[in-house]
């Protein structure tokens, strides 16, 4: 995966490769199956992307072809960042297989924390 320019179709020179440790961190907090490290990493990642105003390129398909995109996002709503797939007719679908392929798992830890943080603090119902 590599974080790209914004607006590029991911392909040639410029492109930032992600540590695969970092990745690694994206999928399982895309996927809801991370820990709060995790959460943290890939938080810090979108934030980043967005304020750097880049993207993120997913590396499932062949080198070549043109990557699928990600983009960084703010959710106001819930004060959270997330990545959106960016799906039209002239951009690349994820693999099947790639974990990048549905859409992001909602229930991440920090909203888990929060509804048994307002639970208790409201107490029984």
């Amino acid at each position: 995966m590599w974080l790209i320019a914004r607006y590029s179709n991911g392909c040639g020179k410029g492109r930032i490769p992600l540590p695969e440790a970092v990745r690694n961190a994206l999928v399982r907090w895309y996927i809801g199956q991370g820990a709060r490290a995790d959460e943290e990493a890939g938080i810090m990642l979108v934030q980043q992307a967005r304020i750097g105003e880049k993207w993120i390129a997913c590396d499932c398909l062949p080198p070549g072809e043109p990557p699928p995109i990600l983009t960084p996002a703010f959710l106001s709503e819930a004060e959270t960042y997330y990545l959106r797939r960016l799906t039209s007719t002239d951009r690349p679908e994820h693999q099947p297989d790639c974990p990048f392929f549905r859409e992001q798992a909602t229930n991440r830890i920090t909203e888990v924390w929060t509804q048994v943080w307002i639970g208790v603090e409201k107490g029984p119902r």
